[in-house]
C-alpha cells in the first residue's frame, strides 16, 4: 500500500485507457515539459470549486475538458514539470 493524501468530501474518478484506437472514442495524447503550470490552475474550473480540499481535485480539469470537448488541457505534473494533454474527439 502506498501513502495517501489528506482529503475531504467524497470524490472519485477513473479513466479507462486503451492502447489501440476505438472507433468513435476520444483519443488522448500527452507530453511532459519543463515549465511551471500556468493558465490551467489545478481546481480553477467550476468542478474544482466544488471539491476544494479533496485529494482528487487535480484530475478535475481532465474531466472538465472531456465533458466540454476541449482540445487540450495542461496540468501541473510535479515541481517544474507540466503535463500537456490533447484530445481528439471522434
Amino acid at each position: 500500500l502506498g501513502r495517501t493524501s489528506p482529503s475531504s468530501g467524497l470524490l472519485g474518478g477513473a479513466l479507462l485507457l486503451v492502447r489501440d484506437a476505438v472507433a468513435g472514442a476520444t483519443r488522448l495524447s500527452l507530453r511532459l515539459a519543463d515549465a511551471d503550470a500556468a493558465g490551467d490552475a489545478v481546481g480553477a474550473g467550476p468542478l474544482g470549486q466544488l471539491a476544494v480540499g479533496n485529494a482528487m481535485t487535480p484530475m478535475l480539469p481532465v474531466f472538465e475538458a472531456l465533458a466540454l470537448r476541449a482540445a487540450k488541457v495542461s496540468l501541473a505534473a510535479s515541481a517544474g514539470r507540466v503535463m500537456h494533454l490533447e484530445f481528439n474527439h471522434a
